[in-house]
């Protein structure tokens, strides 16, 4: 759950409106006329965010390595040739989706 902060509650003072944020660990939208412009997080929450990003970031390059130690005996323009033609064959599946009505808009 969060909360919206209006523009007249950022008009308070920076320490008022951080002692109104203490105590709770709920998000606050920061709303200027109508648009939200920025999200205040507490410490914790924002460090949560950031190593679950890293997580998700090591997890990738694990991916990356296990493919790459996979195929490290493989020649480079092979790999290259058939990336590329497995690429346009998706291509061709997602543009005759679309040529035929099925597909997205």
């Amino acid at each position: 759950m969060s909360r919206t902060a209006s523009e007249a509650e950022l008009s308070l003072s920076v320490r008022e409106f951080l002692d109104s944020m203490r105590g709770t660990n709920e998000p606050v939208v920061l709303d200027a006329n109508g648009d939200t412009v920025a999200v205040v997080l507490s410490r914790d929450k924002y460090e949560r965010l950031l190593a679950a990003e890293q997580e998700e970031w090591d997890r990738l390059w694990a991916v990356v390595d296990a493919v790459h130690e996979r195929n490290e005996d493989l020649d480079p323009d092979e790999v290259l040739r058939a990336v590329t033609e497995d690429v346009e064959e998706v291509r061709k599946e997602l543009y005759d989706e679309w040529r035929s009505g099925q597909g997205r808009r």
